[in-house]
């Protein structure tokens, strides 16, 4: 092993070869862009607002079921409802944005 990169030295001039490709920076932290940082928050932000659209419109469409009603009476059938319809919302949004 080589210690101050903490690459096993059984191929020591791919491990040499790749860390030279890579970068000294992301091996010990280096730094990170604020750009990127931004743009992760702004996807953030779309992702829950395409969540909490979708979600009303599904509420739209299911008039004769008040959701907040019924989670307050403690209906676990339709809690469990909308945890799935946030995760499979959560898994298309999630797709569409990456």
């Amino acid at each position: 092993m080589l210690p101050s990169l903490g690459i096993p030295d059984v191929f020591p001039e791919a491990a040499a070869r790749q860390f030279e490709r890579v970068g000294h920076e992301s091996i010990q932290g280096g730094y990170v862009e604020l750009s990127i940082i931004a743009l992760n928050f702004g996807y953030a932000i779309l992702g829950v607002l395409l969540m909490y659209s979708s979600y009303r419109v599904i509420d739209h469409f299911t008039p004769q079921v008040d959701f907040p009603e019924e989670l307050k009476r403690g209906n676990i059938a339709v809690a469990i409802f909308i945890a799935a319809l946030f995760l499979s919302i959560a898994i298309i949004v999630g797709n569409a944005l990456g």
